[in-house]
């Protein structure tokens, strides 16, 4: 099913959103993203969230 998305990223979380699986187009999202971020149990949250991760990507994340 994930190989069937895509070229559109997907991830399958867990009830704790950690990432359990994902398809090979969330590489480009995670290029740049501390690789200690990435390394099991990676949380979908916390790579978001952390500014080493996805944080200073989001236009909006300080306001």
């Amino acid at each position: 099913m994930l190989e069937a998305h895509m070229t559109f990223r997907a991830l399958v979380l867990d009830r704790w959103r950690g990432i359990v699986d994902r398809n090979a187009a969330t590489d480009l999202l995670h290029a740049g993203c501390a690789s200690r971020l990435l390394e099991p149990p990676a949380n979908a949250v916390r790579l978001s969230l952390h500014s080493e991760g996805l944080a200073p990507r989001i236009a909006s994340f300080g306001r």
